[in-house]
């Protein structure tokens, strides 16, 4: 194993053991796409707050690969436990990773922003889950306006910002509608507490 741990790397072949062990258990591994997200923030760790490259590559991979809300909160809790409190830059990476996670299991392919619009462009996987009634009832989770089609076989949501609204609060939105979609087209079990 030692040669073949070599070629693939230890990241994926921890992740590849983890996946054939779920498999024999019975667990499935959620399906998910990798979103493209492109929301205009800047949305890094500045050097002035961490300045070790090796403890950045650490936490890039660490914020990329949180997958519950405890893990996302450990890791915004270990940066002010290590770093002190973070700037702006840091808030949005951690704010993009959290709703990143929830457009990889909700089957998004892009979401991006462009003047005051944010665009939802759902795969067509997740377009014939939500098609109809249930992209109304992911809507209800944002109290944004919303525009709904169907582009090239998938489905499209834009999403109206108003001029005055804080980046955190339409952020906040985008996520909710996020959640919403998730619940629709891909519900998650629910996580049995040890």
């Amino acid at each position: 194993q030692h040669g073949f741990i070599d070629s693939v790397g230890y990241d994926l072949y921890t992740q590849m053991l983890q996946e054939a062990v779920n498999k024999r258990r019975g667990i499935k591994s959620a399906e998910k796409t990798d979103a493209e997200i492109d929301l205009g923030l800047e949305a890094y760790l500045p050097t002035d707050y961490v300045a070790d490259s090796r403890q950045k590559i650490e936490l890039y991979k660490r914020i990329r690969e949180a997958d519950s809300d405890e893990a996302e909160t450990e890791i915004s809790e270990d940066l002010i436990d290590r770093f002190g409190d973070y700037p702006q830059p840091v808030t949005n990476l951690l704010a993009i990773a959290h709703l990143k996670r929830f457009a990889d299991l909700a089957w998004v392919n892009h979401v991006t922003k462009a003047g005051q619009k944010l665009t939802v462009v759902l795969s067509p996987q997740a377009t014939a889950k939500a098609q109809g009634e249930p992209i109304f009832k992911a809507l209800s989770a944002t109290t944004l306006k919303a525009q709904v089609a169907i582009t090239d076989g998938k489905l499209t949501v834009t999403l109206a910002l108003p001029k005055d609204m804080k980046t955190a609060t339409w952020l906040d939105q985008l996520t909710g509608f996020l959640q919403g979609l998730l619940t629709v087209v891909n519900p998650q079990p629910e996580k049995k507490s040890a």
